[in-house]
């Protein structure tokens, strides 16, 4: 993981790279593999749904202004890999990977940094 997706706390940033790891798992597997795209979506999202408790956690513990917001954005991301789990026409490994890794990048440079910026803080 690049140092411009480290927020600085070490549980969360291992949390991240675990995250970046599954999504590099896309890269290594057939494209038409339907089953072993779903496995890779049922791993990423019991893995974010930890690493998001993990995250919300810490929103309480700094008192985090836009705690509600963010968890909102964790219950989409959710929400759209099941949608991808669940609706096989868009199960293209490309597609997929592309989403997945374009949404932890952003998330975590706009919504992520934040926690970890004083004027968010209460």
């Amino acid at each position: 993981m690049e140092d411009r997706y480290k927020l600085g706390i070490e549980e969360i940033d291992n949390q991240h790279q675990k995250i970046f790891d599954l999504i590099d798992e896309l890269c290594f597997i057939d494209d038409k593999s339907t089953k072993q795209i779903k496995k890779i979506i049922i791993e990423l999202k019991k893995y974010s749904s930890y690493h998001f408790k993990t995250e919300e956690k810490y929103f309480t513990d700094i008192d985090f202004i836009e705690k509600d917001k963010h968890i909102h954005l964790h219950d989409m991301f959710i929400k759209t890999i099941e949608y991808y789990y669940e609706s096989p026409e868009l199960l293209n490994k490309k597609k997929l990977y592309t989403f997945l890794n374009s949404w932890i990048k952003n998330h975590i440079l706009i919504e992520d940094k934040k926690y970890i910026t004083k004027e968010y803080i209460k």
